[in-house]
């Protein structure tokens, strides 16, 4: 019986795989692969983690936190994406970032919604404790927003898009605190250890498969997007919209992830009472050298 692999799937951070399937490039494979669906990097580590799945698209507050469970699983082979799309939507009475403090401010806790509000007020001098944080989740943040007793969102696309889209259709304003190079988040291709060591062949496949997908990207981008956005349903002219804010390329790691992985790996010992007692770890340990790319 041939054994079967299957990939993690996060729309906004697995846009390559998702084109490598919509070409059939897995199904042209000698591998048999299998796809799930998870709506955040959280729970695609969550599964990877636990075997539940062979590959998965990570970011680097997921690899953080990786590295502080007791003798993770997983390996990073390859960078495949760059991403800026993290914003906050604040209501119309919002005007200022300082109108923050004091406002309840809807985030998913240990995604980049969350480490998004971390870095927006470290860079805007504010004290994050000062904010009434609210943990919910990404389509409660949109199905709820107008609804709700909440003055902003921490989200990603296209979530963030979806707001935007029924503000537009009720003519009501908004106040958008986007991502300006406040910060770079990473999306890497990570593979379960058993992958690794039982059959290493089928990682320069699925690396093949996704270089094939990003070299259609490049060359025929406009049949790309349009592939893409009917994946994860969301209409192409919002899609095109927001596709700048990613680059999609795989190659290798780069040098500056692991200092962010590691500073957010402090963050987490500072902030997060499970690992108030941990110490850094060795996040070089979890790169995959033989078949980074």
């Amino acid at each position: 019986m041939t054994k079967s692999y299957t990939i993690g799937i996060t729309n906004n951070i697995s846009m390559l795989v998702i084109l490598a399937r919509s070409l059939n490039l897995f199904k042209s494979s000698t591998y048999d692969y299998k796809f799930r669906t998870f709506n955040t990097a959280k729970d695609n580590l969550a599964a990877i983690n636990k075997g539940w799945i062979d590959f998965a698209s990570l970011i680097d507050i997921s690899i953080a936190y990786l590295g502080l469970e007791h003798k993770p699983k997983v390996k990073l082979i390859a960078s495949m994406q760059e991403k800026y799309d993290e914003v906050i939507i604040a209501k119309e009475h919002i005007k200022t970032t300082s109108d923050l403090i004091g406002k309840k401010i809807a985030y998913l806790p240990k995604t980049s919604s969350h480490m998004y509000l971390v870095k927006f007020c470290e860079f805007h001098n504010i004290d994050i404790n000062s904010l009434n944080l609210i943990e919910m989740n990404p389509e409660k943040m949109v199905g709820n927003f107008f609804a709700e007793d909440i003055d902003a969102v921490s989200l990603w696309e296209p979530y963030s898009s979806n707001i935007l889209i029924t503000a537009g259709k009720n003519n009501q304003k908004l106040t958008i605190f986007n991502n300006q190079d406040i910060y770079k988040f990473t999306v890497v291709l990570a593979a379960h250890h058993n992958v690794i060591n039982k059959n290493p062949a089928v990682i320069a496949n699925f690396i093949n498969i996704i270089k094939t997908a990003e070299n259609y990207f490049q060359t025929h981008k406009k049949e790309a997007i349009n592939l893409i956005s009917k994946e994860i349903t969301q209409d192409n002219k919002t899609f095109e919209n927001y596709i700048n804010k990613f680059t999609l390329k795989i190659s290798e790691i780069p040098d500056d992830f692991i200092e962010n992985v590691k500073s957010y790996g402090n963050w987490i010992i500072a902030n997060d009472d499970k690992y108030k007692n941990s110490k850094l770890p060795r996040y070089e340990k979890l790169f995959d050298k033989n078949h980074q790319k």
